[in-house]
């Protein structure tokens, strides 16, 4: 009988406990677009995101959720954006060519086109 007693406490104590599940955060990434009309980058232009959506949402810039102005080099970095579809619109005045020029795309952000968590992208405009 102890024997079986010592056997039994045995196999108890070994057991192990049920762990906590470790919570899933979502993959981010970042969103690095460059700006070009006739293959000339365009500094100080408006780049809108719009976040969860497959169709164009328009011209309206203010159903955007965020938006940056490309810097000298037309770049501008959208950072910590969750996987998922995005729509991106431009919308400025090009001062090489002096005309208002708009472009817009869709990106879509997931583990096949974020390699190492970086997108580059390019968006072109035209007038």
């Amino acid at each position: 009988m102890f024997f079986s007693l010592m056997v039994g406490m045995t196999f108890y104590a070994c057991q192990k406990k049920a762990e906590m599940p470790i919570p899933v955060h979502p993959k981010k990434a970042t969103l690095d677009v460059q700006v070009l009309h006739h293959y000339w980058t365009i500094p100080n232009i408006a780049v809108y995101l719009k976040k969860n959506v497959i169709d164009f949402p328009g011209k309206d810039s203010t159903l955007y959720d965020t938006y940056q102005v490309t810097n000298q080099a037309g770049n501008v970095e959208f950072r910590d954006l969750e996987y998922g579809n995005y729509y991106l619109y431009v919308k400025g005045w090009d001062p090489v060519f002096y005309a208002t020029v708009i472009g817009y795309k869709p990106v879509v952000i997931s583990d096949s086109s974020a390699a190492g968590g970086i997108i580059d992208d390019r968006v072109f405009v035209s007038e």
